[in-house]
């Protein structure tokens, strides 16, 4: 088994090498590459939701928040739109407070944020790819099986991810180790 599992090293070496490449060059020239995160925004009769998958379209993500947590809601349609998750706008969210007004906005055209004294930031629309089309139907799909409800503290979720990181796999599934 170890000669084939060579030849087929072997034949994809080329792919590795080019895959290793372009990681490389990705991690040193477009950080901002490198985490892919931008969640689709939706918004629902019952809450306005934010959805993403990982890096390595594994683990699948969502905030929901309630209309009760919002003032004011002018205009409302529902509605999905993508948007690019910049370091910009990570920036924006860090300027929210509770003493100071958050004006969001989502439209077709993208997603709005303003706080209190400082300029709106406007990320626009972009698309969305075809690997997450077909996990939010994978996730669809498993959200109509039964399933168990249960509530966890923040605390709780920071101690299964360091869980997972501490027992995480050092070689992936094609990895020889050479």
């Amino acid at each position: 088994m170890t000669a084939l599992n060579q030849r087929s090293y072997e034949r994809w070496r080329p792919y590795y090498q080019a895959r290793e490449k372009f990681r490389q060059f990705v991690w040193q020239k477009q950080l901002d590459f490198y985490f892919v995160f931008d969640p689709v925004i939706t918004v629902h009769p019952d809450e306005v939701f934010f959805e993403c998958f990982s890096v390595d379209e594994s683990t699948y993500g969502r905030l929901g928040a309630s209309y009760e947590v919002f003032k004011n809601i002018s205009e409302f349609a529902c509605g999905t739109t993508n948007v690019d998750y910049s370091a910009a706008l990570y920036d924006e969210f860090q300027k929210i407070r509770s003493y100071k007004t958050t004006q969001l906005q989502v439209d077709p055209s993208g997603f709005e944020v303003q706080t209190t004294n400082e300029a709106a930031y406007k990320e626009v629309k972009i698309d969305l790819p075809d690997s997450w089309v077909r996990g939010f139907l994978q996730v669809s799909s498993a959200m109509c099986l039964p399933a168990t409800q249960f509530d966890l503290h923040p605390m709780d979720i920071y101690n299964i991810c360091f869980v997972l990181r501490r027992h995480k796999e050092k070689k992936g599934p094609g990895d020889t180790g050479k």
